[in-house]
This record gives structure tokens, C-alpha cells and sequence, in this order.
């Protein structure tokens, strides 16, 4: 190995390992919730023996190899702590700004990197779309490993990059739709685009193909081994023309509380407005810039090709579908930000000027943006006030509703299943939850409103203690109750 390749490969793990700090550090100011601490209690339970997850019904993707694994064996390694909750985002986040840097690095030089901080300096919403738990990071971070396996490939062959490729791809197709349209659809689209000059990229198509079809296997083998249950994404559907212009506005209002630019109705001369003016102002040249690349057709190697598709596909799915449904619902589109800021690296600063204006609008940018780093997740969550008071009741198993059940569960380390609390009654949600729970019987409830502590008083009884705890309602009886599906 060169001395050139030792030094930077000792500069990217500093750089992986100082932005793990950091990342970790902002992960903590996001409050955790019932989707996120989820995937801890999948990972638990897998380090705990139950490799498959079996009896689990998870959400619209497994999440497996592409994030929830990656707790588990550090579960199975280090043992349990809910840090784990904010490590594990931030680490995954500072592998996926590294991997963004190495793709610009290995084309443009460090001179390439000022776009990159669009997405490597998050402020507090971005942070709640890409540092916590199961967010698609994990696939993120695959998609830009795919791509360095392609465009190696594409310059030095190597039957070894295939298989890596393939392996990683079907791994990924297994645990995480969006990979289709961030990756596999604009890498097919690229490939077809250069194989022309280049029939060695024939087999980067046979690669997709087969990693397809070990996407299908392994999701054959895990529900004949009795493994975890998905209940699968919902058809996509074009927006309707009246659901069109909301998500025009959603799109809109998601890209400027990405950039922390919401500029409406703010004093203009004044330190905020004009700090979210200059956010508004990168980010409407970052889109501007893309388009001006496509347009001047720039970007001709197949990896920035493929980004600039995959943006594409992903901004259009957006606007056109029937994805957007509030703010949080942005997070379909950072790929579009992280994709996008590798075509900007590697072809928009290019004269020596320019690379010198653009590093100081980067560290204007980071500077008017990055919250001060601190450790300290106690504080957003409020010190988790429902946990401990079953902590303190020593609770051991119950039900909550959704938003109530798994964030206190891994926090007091309590069985909790999620329910839903109707008229009809108090019944099992089959989502993000291990079917055994709702046998286990349980001796408390959390519910949301008063009305659903009437609904649930009707069906199992008065309960022996009743208080209200943060906003909601804990219902405690002396022995145990259970639920009957309908």
C-alpha cells in the first residue's frame, strides 16, 4: 500500500470518527418516538436468539440488513444502552457523507467538496430526516457503495466488484424499497446510456438481475423459516390535479425547512430573516446548479449520470405521487440533496476563484446553520416522564396506543403492545409489534384522550390506579387483562 493511500484512508476514518461524534451529538437533540425505538426491540430481540424475527409484524419495509441489523450486532457485541439510539444514526450518517466525499475526491479533488455541506451540515430539521433510527440511511449509504463499485468497475473491471455489487444490491432490494427508484432504475438507465462504448457494463445489468432475483429468494426463505411479516408498500398512485398543487406547496416547504430557509414573513433586515434568505438563496441554487449541469450536459461519466437520474426519479415521485402528506414526508427527498450534492462536487466548481468563493459560501452556510453540539438526550425527550413512572409502578407488561407503546418499552424495558382504542373497543395493532405480546395479558394501558379511557374502562373493567402522566393516560389493574380480536 502507498504512503498516498495510507494518508488518506487515515483521513477518511478521522473524518468517519469525528462526524460520528458529531452526528451522535445532534441525533440527541431529536425526541425519540415509537418508529424508531421499534427497530431497537427488533435488534434486541435479534441479539437475544430470534435471527429471523420471527412472530414480527414490522412496517411498510423490513429495514433488516440495512439498519436494524447493524444494532443488533452491536447489541450482541457492546450490550444494550439506549445510545444506541443516537450512535447508531450518527454513524451511519458521518459513512455516508464519507463515501459523498471519496466519490467527489476521486474525481475532482478536495476542490469538489464545498457543495457536500448541504448535506453534511444539518440543521434541526434535517437531523430529524436523516439521524434517527431506520430513516433509509442504511440504504443511502449502500446506494453510494454501489456506485463506487460501478464507476471502479467501469475503470479497472474485476469479477470480485460484481459479485460485491450484486451481493449488496440484492441485500439491500431485500430490506428497503426505495432502493428501486434511488438506485436500481437510474443505475439500469445509466448502464443502457454508456454501455454503448463501453459493453463491459453488460454485466453491471446481469449484476441488477440477479440481485433482483436474490431479493425474491431471500424474502421466499425468510416466510418458509417462519421469519418477520411485511405488510408491503402501498400501490404508488399519480396525485390528483387537486392534490397536485398541495404537493407543490409540501415540496416547497420541505426544501426550505431542509435548508432552514423559511424566509416568509420574517423581518428582512434582521440576523434571522437574513440568515434564512441566504439559506433560501443555496437552496435554490443547488437546484438551479443541477439543472445547469443537466442542461450543459457536464455530467457524462455514468455515476453522475446516475445521481442526476436518481434525483430526478425521487423529485418527481414526490411532486407527481401520492407520497407527500405533511412536512415529514420530506424525507423521500434526501436522496435528491445527498445525490445532488455529488454531481455539484464533482462538476460545478471548476476555476480556482470559483473553489475559493464556494468554500466560503460553504463555511457561511455551516456557520449560520449547525446547532452547538451537545450530549444530552434526556432533556428533548423530557426524561422519558411515562417510562419511569412504569419503572416505578414496576410494570413489567401492558398496551399503549402506537405513539406510546415501543419509545416507553425500550426505555422501561416492558413489554408493550401496540392497540387501538375505538369505539369498539381496545384491539391489537399489528404493526411494529411481536404478536405474542398481545397474548402475554398486561396490566396497564396508555391511552391519548379521555374518550379512549371510557372506551377501554368498558371493555376491561375499572381499573385499580388511574393517573395522568406528560398529556396522557396510564390505567393500572391488579392483575392482568387481555384482549379479544374481534
Amino acid at each position: 500500500m502507498s504512503v498516498s493511500l495510507k494518508s488518506s484512508t487515515a483521513w477518511y476514518l478521522l473524518s468517519f470518527i469525528a462526524l460520528s461524534v458529531l452526528y451522535s451529538c445532534f441525533a440527541t437533540q431529536v425526541p425519540l418516538n415509537s418508529d424508531a425505538a421499534s427497530a431497537l426491540l427488533e435488534a434486541q430481540d435479534i441479539a437475544a436468539g430470534n435471527v429471523l424475527l420471527s412472530g414480527w409484524n414490522l412496517s411498510t419495509v423490513s429495514f433488516y440488513f440495512t439498519e436494524v441489523l447493524p444494532y443488533a450486532v452491536l447489541i450482541k457485541v457492546f450490550g444494550w444502552h439506549l445510545s444506541w439510539a443516537y450512535i447508531v444514526p450518527g454513524m451511519l450518517f458521518a459513512a455516508v457523507v464519507v463515501v459523498a466525499a471519496h466519490l467527489i475526491v476521486r474525481k475532482r479533488g478536495i476542490s469538489g467538496l464545498p457543495p457536500l455541506v448541504i448535506v453534511a451540515a444539518p440543521g434541526f430539521f434535517a437531523s430529524n430526516l436523516l439521524l434517527v433510527p431506520c430513516i433509509h440511511m442504511g440504504a443511502y449509504l449502500a446506494t453510494l457503495l454501489a456506485w463506487w463499485l460501478v464507476e471502479t468497475y467501469e475503470e479497472c473491471q474485476g469479477r470480485w466488484r460484481l459479485a460485491l455489487l450484486t451481493l449488496l444490491l440484492g441485500l439491500v432490494l431485500f430490506s428497503d424499497d426505495i432502493v428501486r427508484y434511488v438506485l436500481l432504475l437510474p443505475l439500469l438507465a445509466a448502464v443502457l446510456i454508456k454501455a454503448r462504448h463501453n459493453p463491459k457494463l453488460w454485466w453491471i445489468i446481469a449484476s441488477c438481475v440477479v440481485a433482483v432475483l436474490l431479493s425474491k429468494l431471500l424474502a421466499l426463505v425468510v416466510k418458509a423459516a417462519g421469519g418477520f411479516t411485511t405488510p408491503g408498500l402501498p400501490p404508488l398512485r399519480f396525485a390528483s390535479y387537486a392534490a397536485l398543487w398541495q404537493n407543490l406547496e409540501l415540496t416547497l416547504q420541505g426544501v426550505l425547512a431542509f435548508f432552514d430557509a423559511e424566509f416568509f414573513d420574517q423581518r428582512i433586515f434582521s440576523r434571522g430573516g437574513l440568515s434564512k434568505a441566504f439559506h433560501a438563496a443555496m437552496a435554490f441554487g443547488f437546484f438551479g446548479a443541477l439543472y445547469w449541469i443537466a442542461r450543459q450536459r457536464r455530467a457524462l461519466d455514468t455515476l453522475s449520470i446516475g445521481c442526476l437520474l436518481g434525483a430526478a426519479i425521487l423529485l418527481g415521485a414526490y411532486v407527481l405521487s401520492n407520497l407527500p402528506v405533511n412536512l415529514m414526508t420530506t424525507r423521500y427527498m434526501v436522496p435528491v440533496f445527498i445525490l445532488g450534492s455529488i454531481v455539484l462536487g464533482r462538476h460545478l466548481l471548476v476555476e480556482r476563484r470559483v473553489v475559493v468563493l464556494g468554500s466560503g459560501v460553504a463555511l457561511a452556510y455551516a456557520a449560520t446553520i449547525l446547532a452547538i453540539p451537545k450530549w444530552d438526550y434526556t432533556t428533548p425527550n423530557r426524561s422519558f416522564p411515562l417510562a419511569q413512572v412504569l419503572l416505578k409502578h414496576n410494570l413489567q407488561d401492558g398496551y399503549a396506543t402506537f405513539w406510546n407503546a415501543s419509545v416507553n418499552a425500550v426505555v422501561s424495558d416492558a413489554e408493550i403492545s401496540p392497540i387501538i382504542i375505538d369505539a369498539e373497543g381496545a384491539k391489537p395493532f399489528d404493526w411494529l409489534s411481536k404478536s405474542e405480546w398481545h397474548h402475554n395479558g398486561g396490566s396497564f394501558l396508555i391511552c391519548d384522550t379521555e374518550q379512549q379511557v371510557i372506551y377501554a374502562i368498558r371493555q376491561l373493567g375499572v381499573p385499580e390506579h388511574q393517573e395522568r402522566v406528560d398529556g396522557k393516560f396510564l390505567l393500572i389493574w391488579k392483575g392482568p387483562v387481555s384482549l379479544q380480536r374481534p
